[in-house]
């Protein structure tokens, strides 16, 4: 589940990524519509994180395990920097966002 969050992460970044680098063509509404899925798909893989009782973890670094801390505090900052982007998406000013989505 947390790899299958993690590519419709990486796919929705990728439509955003192509707006903001000139590569599709930029429009407002569009764009607020694509940063809306953006940040429903970044909020999913972080749901996933749960220490497997058998002895599996996945592909997860040992970092989330053996330092919960800073791994949550990464967690919240990618949230804080994607709520911003968001933020930003919204105002319909692709010159505002893509500083936000390079975050």
């Amino acid at each position: 589940a947390r790899s299958t969050a993690f590519k419709k992460l990486g796919g929705e970044m990728k439509i955003v990524g192509d707006v903001v680098a000139g590569k599709q063509a930029f429009d407002a509404e569009a764009f607020k519509a694509e940063a809306a899925k953006l940040a429903e798909a970044g909020a999913e893989p972080f749901k996933h994180f749960e220490k497997d009782t058998t002895g599996s973890d996945g592909s997860a670094r040992p970092e989330v395990w053996s330092e919960p801390e800073k791994f949550k505090a990464a967690e919240d900052q990618f949230k804080a920097d994607l709520d911003a982007f968001v933020a930003a998406a919204n105002e319909g000013d692709l010159a505002k966002a893509a500083p936000a989505f390079g975050k």
